[in-house]
């Protein structure tokens, strides 16, 4: 009785004979606030090898009885491998037990995806700031240049909503710009949370911070005090 033929393995599965464990496929190790850049980076050279299904949810494995699992488990691990060696030490250590490189992509997202609005207000400050000094007209457009493309990269958006929500957060953004140093601490706080909250919203938690730091000014140390002690 005939039998048919084994199932052929998936391209994605096959490794190149120059394909090694110590290979490092971009520059620079993530090491967190630069999480935008390293994705994009990483996603361009896992396609170029024709692994990007290994992390991006869109490769389902095949059953362990498959004669394509031997290859497909040396492949995972192979690209998995290469995810650590781009990720600098002190995060990769906290993503050893990871056996599977989709799972360190999804972890790596969940800590870093979110932590967009610092950035953002980090390259509007340097864009606010940015000034050609003793630079020549191409090395300063460069520069700038970097900044607008990742700026871009970070705020891009095509949904109406989300749109008119970039709009709102812009307005907060200008509005932090300008804060006095002394706000540094709770400009952080505000940069945090995800979302942005709303323009009216940062200026209400600002204004009661300033009268409470007027009141605490205003307020003789006796008084102070007394009101510090209970009844």
């Amino acid at each position: 009785m005939a039998t048919d033929p084994p199932s052929p393995v998936p391209s994605s599965y096959l490794l190149h004979p120059s394909d090694s464990p110590s290979l490092t496929l971009v520059n620079g190790l993530l090491t967190g606030d630069n999480f935008p850049k390293w994705q994009k980076a990483m996603t361009r050279a896992l396609n170029a090898k024709n692994k990007l299904s290994f992390v991006d949810g869109t490769l389902t494995p095949p059953d362990p009885s498959s004669t394509a699992y031997p290859q497909w488990n040396q492949t995972k691990d192979m690209v998995l491998t290469w995810l650590l060696n781009s990720i600098s030490p002190s995060i990769a250590n906290s993503l050893e037990y990871h056996t599977d490189p989709r799972a360190v992509w999804v972890d790596l997202s969940s800590r870093f995806c979110h932590g967009n609005n610092a950035r953002i207000y980090q390259l509007k400050r340097a864009l606010s700031s940015l000034q050609q000094t003793t630079n020549s007209v191409h090395e300063y457009y460069n520069q700038i240049k970097q900044l607008w493309d990742e700026l871009g990269h970070l705020q891009r958006n095509t949904d109406l909503k989300d749109l008119q929500k970039q709009v709102e957060d812009e307005q907060v953004f200008q509005f932090l710009l300008g804060l006095n140093d002394s706000f540094a601490s709770l400009r952080t706080q505000i940069l945090a949370m995800d979302p942005l909250p709303s323009i009216s919203k940062v200026f209400s938690i600002l204004f009661q911070e300033e009268q409470q730091r007027l009141l605490h000014i205003q307020t003789p140390p006796s008084e102070s005090l007394a009101l510090a002690l209970p009844p």
